[in-house]
């Protein structure tokens, strides 16, 4: 799963419009028997700041998880 969004601000420190689009890549990759359930979920977030002056600064952060089910 993929979403991209469009993003348009004012900045703070001198009132200059800037352009900030975010993309938030999902993946899961699992098996699902009878009796256990196992998944692994890799998602990370990347935000752009695009100033005026065309520079690109980029945060990013990544989370994984890990689960393991027993079904009854």
């Amino acid at each position: 799963m993929g979403v991209i969004t469009p993003g348009l601000g004012i900045s703070y420190d001198d009132g200059s419009i800037c352009f900030s689009p975010q993309m938030r890549p999902k993946l899961a990759l699992g098996n699902h028997g009878k009796l256990w359930s196992m998944n692994i979920i890799l998602e990370s977030n990347f935000l752009f700041y695009i100033k005026n002056s065309g520079k690109l600064n980029v945060l990013e952060t990544a989370d994984v998880s890990f689960s393991i089910a027993r079904r009854f």
